[in-house]
């Protein structure tokens, strides 16, 4: 089964199936101990008992329309309670939701598919503006397509994406030096080793046999189409990840960043890579999300590519012996360093 948000032991019981009628009483009448986004997890698994069905489901509208808003942006969203909230957004034609769940690169393709199914014409319009995903899927147009919404102009966007995208017969290689520079830059990370996928412990002895590995998935991947490319960055290993980071193509590059795969511990290597695309960088440091992770804020300070602003802001978050140590990193931008020494220099009384 899917995780669910909730690690509440009550939530788990109704989840499985076993939590008994007086427990499910009590949940009906609002009488645990749960909070909003606990209780709508629990609903969504009984609405499905016939005993108690049609009042789990009206006890299901009454939560607050923010709370389900809240629930299908959140990348750990379990799947089921998503898809029970886009039918019941569908059926109210709820764009707010709809638009959300377009936006959340972590929920399936089947959830995809129901709003190309069932969207209105709007919803329909941003479900495309999601690249990324109808080049990975473009079954997920065939839907459009049939849908009755999808006027001449829909259509006429379906036809740009397929012929810009998915009529490539060949795409620019990958180079093998890049790769093997990219490799050097994290060899003395102790995370090399799980940046590469599952390997026996006995092949992580040598640099060369990691070299090898990379390059034998480098050879594959420099076989694929662009459709291919995307749709492994978003569903393939680290290591296909670390590669597809250097594909000549700035969508299969986005893609990489756009995978619900994609952990902090990568981004941090990542961004040890000296040559890694600056949109990259820029898309990481304007990220609310990637910026609360400590490991990637040391990442981004030390990376000379990254945007002066947003660097300068993460700089006053540092710890002490992690603002010294910038302070002396003749590697990463100038303005930076004279930023850190200054911060350091206020932080200690010096004038």
């Amino acid at each position: 089964m899917e995780p669910l948000i909730s690690k509440d032991p009550i939530v788990e019981k109704i989840v499985n199936g076993d939590p008994g009628d007086e427990i499910i009483e009590l949940l009906l009448d609002r009488n645990l101990p749960l909070k909003d986004e606990e209780y709508l997890e629990s609903l969504v698994f009984v609405i499905p008992q016939k005993k108690f069905s049609e009042r789990a489901g009206k006890k299901f509208m009454d939560i607050p329309a923010f709370v389900k808003l809240g629930y299908i942006k959140k990348k750990e969203a379990n799947h089921n309670v998503a898809r029970f909230i886009l039918t019941n957004a569908l059926h109210k034609d709820d764009s707010e939701v709809l638009i959300a769940a377009i936006n959340n690169q972590a929920l399936p393709v089947d959830i995809l598919m129901m709003i190309a199914e069932q969207g209105s014409f709007q919803i329909l319009t941003t479900l495309l503006e999601n690249q990324i995903k109808m080049i990975a899927y473009p079954e997920i147009m065939e839907a459009i397509e049939k849908n009755s919404s999808a006027d001449s102009f829909v259509k006429g966007k379906i036809t740009e994406i397929r012929d810009y995208y998915l009529k490539v017969e060949e795409t620019l290689p990958i180079s093998k030096e890049e790769i093997l520079e990219d490799l050097q830059d994290i060899a003395d990370s102790s995370e090399i080793k799980e940046i590469l996928e599952e390997v026996e412990a006995n092949d992580l002895i040598e640099n060369v046999t990691i070299e090898q590995k990379t390059i034998s998935t480098l050879e594959k991947i420099n076989k694929m189409r662009l459709p291919d490319k995307v749709k492994l960055a978003l569903e393939g290993t680290k290591t296909e990840r670390m590669i597809l980071l250097r594909d000549p193509s700035k969508i299969v590059v986005k893609s990489v960043l756009s995978s619900p795969k994609i952990s902090e511990d990568e981004v941090a290597i990542f961004l040890k890579i000296k040559s890694i695309d600056k949109e990259f960088i820029e898309k990481i440091a304007k990220s609310k999300e990637w910026t609360k992770k400590y490991s990637i804020v040391i990442g981004l300070v030390h990376n000379p590519k990254a945007p002066v602003t947003e660097t300068m802001r993460l700089v006053r978050n540092l710890h002490q012996k992690d603002l010294t140590v910038l302070s002396r990193d003749r590697n990463t931008n100038p303005v930076i360093m004279k930023f850190a020494k200054n911060l350091l220099n206020q932080r200690q009384g010096i004038k």
